[in-house]
């Protein structure tokens, strides 16, 4: 088994329980009359699985050794994109109530565009408005998911 599957899989595992132990903070429900837990708790359970499969397959293959284990598609499995996006992903979490999905997905999406795919900031500023003005427009007012309004209100 390759350092990084095991790695990979642990991860997955551990976001699956946080997944699975957040959803009980709101109702579950039932598949019939699903709560606002239900889909978390199904997707954790979803991710659990497959990450115990990838975990137990990884495990009782005998794979010969793979040269080069620290480096996937030829870069660093600790590459400093990588990173970005996970400490992308913890900001939008902890930001997303206080300044609310505008700003938040704003600040997330110019952060990745910049620091990520290194794009010019005409193009980081641009790009991070539409796409953060589209996902508003999507989840508000196509499928009605009330979002954190923030401290600005919007």
């Amino acid at each position: 088994m390759r350092e990084d599957d095991r790695a990979c899989s642990l991860i997955l595992l551990g976001i699956a329980l946080a997944s699975c132990i957040g959803s009980f903070q709101y109702e579950v429900g039932t598949f019939n009359n699903p709560g606002p837990g239900l889909f978390p708790l199904v997707l954790g359970v979803v991710l659990g699985v497959l990450s115990l499969i990838i975990l137990a397959g990884g495990i009782v293959a005998k794979r010969a050794p793979v040269q080069g284990s620290t480096t996937a598609c030829g870069r660093s499995i600790l590459s400093k994109e990588a990173f970005y996006v996970v400490l992308a992903l913890i900001g939008f979490g902890f930001l997303l109530v206080p300044l609310g999905f505008i700003v938040t997905t704003f600040a997330v999406f110019a952060a990745l565009l910049r620091f990520v795919t290194n794009q010019k900031w005409l193009t980081v500023i641009i790009g991070a408005l539409v796409l953060a003005l589209g996902a508003y427009v999507v989840f508000d007012v196509f499928l009605g998911v009330p979002l954190p309004r923030g401290v600005l209100g919007i």
